[in-house]
């Protein structure tokens, strides 16, 4: 598989952006940035909504609304409702809930949480109906927090759950069609990547239960390597494979691994999944990993690093299909679009690019199938005619 690179567009911004969500509005495509500079008061905290605009030969970016944050930085940001049009965003020791119904996005709700002395990002998964979001917060604990509209919206959090020793350093979720059961994936500072699964009963209390959990430098092909630290982990789509991005003095390894959701008898917990096989390998040896994303429905992993590169990864064989320099400064946030195959990055030094990419026909199951039809038919009437 590889990948055809297109024009590239770069917008200049007021203030570092460490998220990005693409929306979808009006038949457009926007995308929301977070981000700031903290109590600098030469840098704002800010949330901004931005459109692409297709030219014949490029794409041009629009700011089309603002909200400032205050003295809070956006560090992360849930997945868009876009029933209700409306995005979580996490801070240091609060929730914000933003609502982008209007040309200026509004907080309309907000919720503490707990902050350590050294204000660790809040991490943040958001489920299918998006009325449930679980937060990992600073002592490791995984927090679930319903959003409820009616009559107004509101943010209120439920019974936390422990969940690593140590601060998380990423959470993943996914939704098993098949199954119809939501899981997460956490990685934390402990050197544990551990599964969860989210029961949202009727009554309103949503709960997190552990699965299973893996120490990461014991895992298959990073067996004795001393020092490995689990920066990110993501799951597929469909919940049945796991990547880890893990960070090491040596260098950057990621890892591909096959989930296997078995069954366990019971009517509480009917499923189980279970990290089957896979390995590790060696991808960067002097650079590291500072941001990550799915893209072409799990087909490729788009990863930004330190010294500014952007590496496309094939994530069925793990192979390297694009390398470049896409930023002078570390790269921050990176989110792709499957609507528009554009693809946003967002660096250090308030740049923010869009690429377009330009994805081959047989990595979208549904057009490979279309493809085949029509080769078979046209073949049909060659032979028979």
């Amino acid at each position: 598989l590889s990948l055809k690179v297109g024009m590239a567009t770069f917008f200049a911004t007021k203030y570092p952006v460490y998220d990005i969500e693409w929306l979808r509005r009006e038949d457009e495509t926007y995308f929301c940035c977070a981000g700031g500079g903290g109590r600098q008061k030469e840098i704002p905290n800010m949330v901004q909504i931005m459109q692409c605009i297709r030219l014949d030969d490029a794409t041009e970016i629009k700011e089309r609304g603002t909200l400032s944050l205050g003295p809070f930085i956006g560090w992360t940001m849930s997945r868009p409702d876009e029933t209700n049009k409306i995005v979580l965003v996490g801070h240091f020791d609060c929730l914000s809930l933003i609502s982008y119904k209007t040309r200026t996005p509004q907080k309309v709700a907000e919720l503490p949480l707990k902050s350590n002395s050294s204000g660790g990002k809040k991490y943040i998964a958001f489920d299918p109906s998006a009325n449930l979001a679980i937060v990992g917060q600073d002592d490791g604990s995984l927090l679930p927090v319903v959003v409820s509209h009616h009559p107004k919206h509101h943010i209120s959090a439920r019974p936390a759950c422990s969940g690593h020793s140590q601060p998380l350093t990423s959470i993943s979720c996914a939704w098993n069609r098949e199954k119809k059961r939501l899981f997460l994936a956490t990685s934390g500072e402990d050197n544990y990547v551990k599964f969860w699964e989210v029961l949202a009963p009727k009554t309103g209390n949503p709960k997190v239960f552990p699965i299973d959990s893996y120490k990461v430098s014991e895992l298959k092909g990073l067996t004795g390597v001393r020092g490995i630290k689990a920066k990110f982990v993501i799951l597929s789509p469909d919940s049945t494979e796991m990547y880890i991005i893990a960070a090491h003095m040596e260098g950057t390894y990621i890892g591909k691994f096959a989930v296997k959701h078995r069954s366990t008898g019971t009517k509480k917990h009917p499923l189980k999944p279970l990290v089957t096989k896979g390995s590790f390998s060696r991808l960067l040896r002097e650079e590291a990993v500072c941001s990550c994303c799915l893209g072409a429905r799990g087909k490729f992993l788009f990863l930004g690093t330190n010294e500014g590169r952007l590496l496309v990864i094939n994530t069925s064989s793990l192979s390297s299909v694009f390398k470049s320099r896409a930023h002078e400064a570390p790269v921050t946030a990176l989110s792709y679009s499957g609507r528009n195959g554009l693809l946003v990055s967002a660096d250090l030094d308030r740049q923010i690019k869009v690429t377009k990419w330009n994805v081959p026909l047989l990595v979208i199951p549904k057009l490979k199938l279309l493809l085949f039809a029509i080769v078979a038919l046209v073949a049909y009437f060659v032979y028979f005619a």
